[in-house]
């Protein structure tokens, strides 16, 4: 046992024999690699003739170990040698190089009288100077049965120098040639359907996940056009796209496949991963611009496959994490897709290398593999875009029933707020614009015939919306039975007035206190019959009284409700003449800003309110009104405002309404 293995090791130690192994024609129906049937070696000094290659010594040569020869770059032209032996009754053979990578191959028989020079066929040329014109380098071989030929092939390389060899019948070629015309006819029919299709949708939905996609299956369509040497049988000779493009085309697979990738998974899963996937496709820019300025095509090819290895690797985590994450189709999807690509690529390439059996899905592996890539992505697409179409749909269900709540509230606060009355001797206007639909401003302004009290109320809730207004709709009922509680007591304004803030306060309290809400507010009461008033403030800003051409602000101190249970309040006495104006606000009204930041201003409340002296509340809201339209234009206010005009008439007409 151990004397055979020392003899196998020796005999695959020593250099394969210069004479080429005789390949024997014996299965015309089958399409066969002949790869381990040829002996190569290299011109490096790039002139060598058929002439120089056969007197080689025999040391030159190098035995093919494998069926499909790989040889990395190789800018030098390579030499091979093939001895065919016909075993069969089939004459009509074909031998064939099913790869675009050539540049040129030029054939030789070797007879007696030297070589002698068969065919040359440059890709530049396209189909046109080949002697089938079909898709691929295929040489027609007539052979006798029986009959025995040498062949001479020197290669020139504009890529990878992969040298697959077949041979195999007329007949055999034909309808294998026809089998993979159909096959490819349908794996571009899908590509370009599914490119239309989502070009479609694109310019429908305007969705940066559809323009990705199908500018990588534009991209992929267009390189396994290339591959698949479609383009030569296509395009004209001088439009011969050369490899620069066909590596053009795998960066477009890789930049828009990756930036398919960010889009679709960024909105579930964010990691350095994705980042290092972002700088990746960045990275794909500078270096396609190299393939055209950078003349160096080895640096060129190892810049496509070290970018492309990190893209496939980092695509492929990042899913697996956002598959992790989320656990949806969606990305389950993308990641059984990628799969299929990745699968596809890594059998065809041990196929071409002689690692795995020549079969038809072997052969068409990466087709299977990125036809199924391409319809599990548009399934991944189509659900994700259905999934956030029903997630819209359901958004704004919710969003419809919020506003239908947040205008049933709003009519509800509408119903609470006391302004617009029919008072003898007093007019009133007001205005109210919340930055919701529910605030959290509110007013109320309250007559007590029976004393001849006026009470008016003027509260600001920090916050706006439903929250907010929940508060103030507690304040208002507080507020309109409290007005009830005092009308029956014999308390004074000030007495009056302070129990209904430290009731309002302990209201405030409660409702705050779950809605993390507080609140400021104004309380007044004005003596109908000896015309003064009574100011008490709970940290509002202060009124003012417009009246023989001054503006007097109430100011007083006083605790915000809400804060503490027994806030203290000050209060100040005012006198109310004929024609006086009394005008409360909430701190919307300076606080909101226009479009260029521009505020409201106290000096200019006060210029208007001197100029509007004498006029009725209605003229003085709308002229306030005109301003802030002005300063504010068509900018959304950010915090509600509320307006509060109260004129007292002449004495004369007071006295007449009151008697009456």
């Amino acid at each position: 046992m151990f004397t055979r293995l020392l003899i196998l090791l020796t005999l695959l130690s020593v250099p394969a024999q210069s004479a080429a192994a005789t390949f024997r024609l014996q299965e015309p129906e089958v399409s066969t690699l002949v790869g381990q049937a040829l002996d190569y070696v290299v011109d490096q000094e790039g002139n060598w003739t058929a002439d120089t290659v056969m007197n080689l010594p025999a040391n030159a040569w190098t035995r093919s170990q494998v069926s499909t020869p790989n040889f990395g770059y190789l800018k030098q032209p390579l030499w091979m040698r093939l001895d065919v032996e016909n075993a069969s009754t089939e004459r009509n053979w074909i031998l064939s190089f099913p790869d675009a990578s050539f540049v040129q191959i030029a054939i030789w028989k070797l007879g007696p009288n030297g070589p002698e020079h068969l065919y040359t066929m440059n890709r530049s040329e396209g189909v046109e100077g080949r002697p089938i014109p079909k898709r691929y380098y295929n040489i027609p071989l007539d052979l006798n049965p029986g009959e025995q030929r040498e062949l001479l092939v020197r290669f020139l390389f504009q890529t990878t120098s992969s040298v697959p060899v077949t041979l195999e019948g007329r007949t055999s070629f034909e309808a294998h040639y026809f089998l993979d015309t159909v096959l490819q006819s349908l794996y571009f029919g899908i590509m370009l359907s599914m490119f239309f299709y989502n070009a479609f949708l694109f310019i429908t939905t305007y969705d940066r996940s559809y323009l990705y996609y199908i500018c990588y299956v534009l991209s992929m369509t267009l390189m396994m056009l290339w591959v698949r040497d479609w383009l030569a049988l296509l395009s004209p000779p001088p439009f011969i796209l050369t490899a620069e493009t066909c590596n053009t085309f795998a960066y477009g697979v890789l930049l828009f496949g990756g930036l398919f990738v960010m889009n679709f998974v960024q909105s579930f899963h964010q990691s350095w991963c994705l980042r290092m996937l972002r700088r990746l496709c960045v990275l794909c820019v500078p270096f396609t611009a190299s393939l055209y300025l950078y003349d160096n095509p080895i640096f060129n090819q190892v810049a496509l496959v070290t970018i492309a290895g990190l893209m496939i690797a980092s695509g492929l985590l990042v899913t697996v994490l956002a598959y992790k994450q989320q656990r949806d189709r969606q990305t389950f999807s993308l990641l059984l897709a990628w799969s299929c690509v990745m699968l596809g690529g890594m059998l065809f390439s041990f196929n071409r290398n002689g690692l795995l059996p020549q079969t038809m899905f072997f052969d068409y592996s990466v087709q299977f593999g990125s036809a199924l890539e391409v319809l599990l992505l548009s399934f991944s697409l189509g659900d994700k875009i259905n999934s956030e179409r029903d997630q819209k749909i359901l958004a704004q269900q919710q969003i419809e029933e919020s506003e239908k709540l947040a205008q049933q509230a709003r009519a509800v606060q509408d119903a609470l707020i006391h302004g617009q009355q029919e008072i003898p001797g007093v007019q009133i206007a007001s205005l109210y614009q919340s930055a919701d639909t529910t605030g959290g401003d509110w007013y109320g302004v309250f007559h007590d015939e029976t004393a001849q009290r006026l009470y008016v109320f003027m509260g600001d809730v920090t916050g706006h919306g439903i929250p907010s207004a929940l508060v103030t709709a507690a304040v208002s009922g507080a507020i309109q039975s409290l007005v009830d509680v005092v009308r029956s007591s014999a308390q004074t304004r000030q007495e009056a007035l302070e129990t209904i803030a430290q009731a309002v306060n302990r209201v405030v309290c409660l409702t705050g206190e779950k809605t993390d809400r507080i609140m400021t507010m104004a309380f007044v009461c004005v003596d109908l019959v000896s015309w003064e008033g009574t100011f008490l403030n709970a940290g509002h800003r202060p009124p003012y009284l417009v009246q023989d051409g001054a503006l007097i602000p109430l100011i007083c101190r006083g605790n915000m409700l809400g804060v503490v249970d027994a806030p203290e309040f000050e209060h100040t006495n005012f006198q109310v003449k004929g024609g006086t104006t009394l005008f409360l606000y909430t701190d919307g009204l300076f606080e909101n800003q226009g479009p260029e930041g521009h505020t409201f201003r106290e000096k200019q409340l006060a210029a208007r309110l001197l100029k509007s002296e004498g006029s009725d509340p209605q003229s003085m809201m709308a002229a306030i009104k005109r301003d802030l339209e002005h300063c504010w234009k068509n900018a959304r206010i950010s915090d509600d405002c509320a307006l509060l005009f109260i004129k007292f008439e002449r004495e004369t007409q007071r006295s007449t309404a009151i008697n009456a």
